[in-house]
């Protein structure tokens, strides 16, 4: 699966990024967005209004994906018009990219599992684009757990799910923010629950008016 646009969102701003300037230019489907300063729910929003495609892969610049992962979602998607986002399961790869544990997720979603867990691994979903930006994509708020976030009010969109096979290669070092900012992304995480109970009862209440 090669007809692809690669949207590169870059938020940095110490010059570490120069060299992907001339990298664009060797593959016309990648694409520079320079976003200096952008938080990482600015950067990721900015991009999804950016995107053409129909479907929206999302991945991290320190992780892998495996040559066949666009292919298989892909062609999960077009076969169940009700699934509005698959994910995969992943193996942990070091700062020197040595394999790890690969992690297992549920093939199943559901909001019974999302309320006690984020069955899902960012870097690894593909989704419609149209249900994302329908369901309020990536608020701004939420400078962490911006994901867990949107998939609770995804849930409503649609079915999700996750491939069995590990896909992505999950790079994990000193500096991850998910274990550099562990305890501000539960507390991120918290308030994403308690926002989707509001809503939730807001819309539960002016149904029955």
């Amino acid at each position: 699966f090669t007809e692809f646009e690669c949207l590169l969102c870059d938020a940095s701003t110490d010059g570490s990024s120069d060299y992907l300037a001339d990298f664009i230019k060797t593959d016309p489907r990648f694409i520079l967005l320079k976003q200096p300063g952008y938080s990482l729910s600015e950067s990721l929003q900015a991009g999804l209004e950016r995107a053409k495609a129909a479907l929206v892969a999302r991945m991290d610049a320190d992780d892998i994906s495996l040559p066949q992962r666009f292919a298989l979602q892909q062609n999960v998607l077009s076969r169940d018009s009700d699934l509005v986002l698959i994910g995969t399961s992943y193996q942990y790869i070091d700062a020197q990219g040595k394999k790890g544990l690969v992690q297992k997720l549920p093939q199943h979603i559901d909001i019974d599992n999302l309320m006690w867990e984020c069955p899902i691994c960012h870097p690894s979903v593909m989704f419609r684009r149209d249900a994302v930006l329908e369901a309020g994509g990536y608020r701004r708020a939420f400078q962490r757990a911006e994901d867990y976030d949107l998939w609770l009010r995804l849930s409503s969109r649609g079915k999700m799910a996750n491939l069995e096979e590990a896909l992505v290669l999950y790079r994990m070092h000193g500096a991850n923010s998910v274990t550099t900012n562990a305890i501000e992304t539960r507390n991120y995480a918290i308030k994403a629950h308690a926002l989707y109970f509001l809503e939730r009862m807001g819309k539960d209440t002016a149904s029955k008016i």
